[in-house]
């Protein structure tokens, strides 16, 4: 990847934003240890059975598939290898202009939590950056 394409692809600064103390999930299962409903809450998280999907993995957030959905059709493109995604840029998806459709993104979270997470599109039309879009 370019330099020029790395520089459109990094995401912006919020102005006063603040990233919170990093914690592990031992270190939030023991917060408040005697507040029952807090417990409660945390159980339904699965922060005390928490397992690895995929222990070789190295990565904490294992984006799976990408899903664009239209009225009448969907398509999931896989996107879990390297091998995957190199057929991703080889072979891009075309979607026309006007058209309307929902996007998804399947993931796994494993290790640890994770908050604050970014998504980023850019849009190109005829290979010139049109459009950049982030959603946090």
């Amino acid at each position: 990847m370019s330099s020029q394409e790395n520089d459109d692809l990094a995401p912006t600064c919020t102005a006063g934003f603040k990233v919170g103390e990093k914690k592990n999930i031992d270190e939030l299962a023991q917060l408040d240890a005697a507040d029952a409903s807090l417990n409660k809450w945390k159980e339904s998280l699965g922060l005390s059975h928490a397992q690895e999907r995929f222990p070789d993995d190295p990565r904490t957030v294992v984006v799976q598939a990408l899903v664009f959905q239209s009225e009448d059709r969907a398509i999931r493109i896989d996107v879990s290898t390297p091998k995957a995604i190199k057929n991703l840029q080889k072979n891009p998806i075309t979607i026309k202009e006007g058209c309307e459709y929902t996007f998804k993104i399947e993931f796994v979270v494993q290790r640890e939590m994770v908050s604050g997470l970014k998504f980023l599109q850019q849009v190109k039309r005829k290979g010139i950056p049109v459009d950049k879009m982030e959603e946090m």
